[in-house]
């Protein structure tokens, strides 16, 4: 997948994505964007979190603000049930865009 999602968290303490099993997860008062055990400093821009995520079958890369930051993981990914989440805990939080592309293999 190629993931592109603007969240405005408003007055919830935690937004993100669930990617197939996978929690990518913005804490919102320490401006800490954290995928499996990585976690990185991201600061909001105009009150608004901008995230693109490329998802393969055993890779995510997380680009955060137009590219403020960059995080890729190599994880395991699980089923297909439900491939992409999108949650907030607390109040307020509005998804001001939200694009998800499927990409096909590059191999035959």
């Amino acid at each position: 997948f190629d993931i592109r999602v603007e969240i405005a968290p408003g007055d919830a303490l935690e937004v993100g994505l669930v990617i197939r099993g996978v929690r990518v997860s913005y804490a919102v008062a320490e401006g800490v964007l954290s995928c499996a055990e990585r976690r990185m400093p991201l600061p909001l821009v105009d009150d608004v979190l901008r995230l693109q995520i490329l998802v393969d079958r055993t890779s995510i890369e997380i680009f955060g603000n137009d590219g403020l930051g960059a995080l890729p993981l190599g994880v395991i990914l699980e089923g297909d049930d439900e491939p992409v989440k999108v949650y907030a805990e607390g109040e307020g939080a509005l998804i001001r865009a939200l694009d998800v592309f499927e990409l096909e293999s590059i191999w035959d």
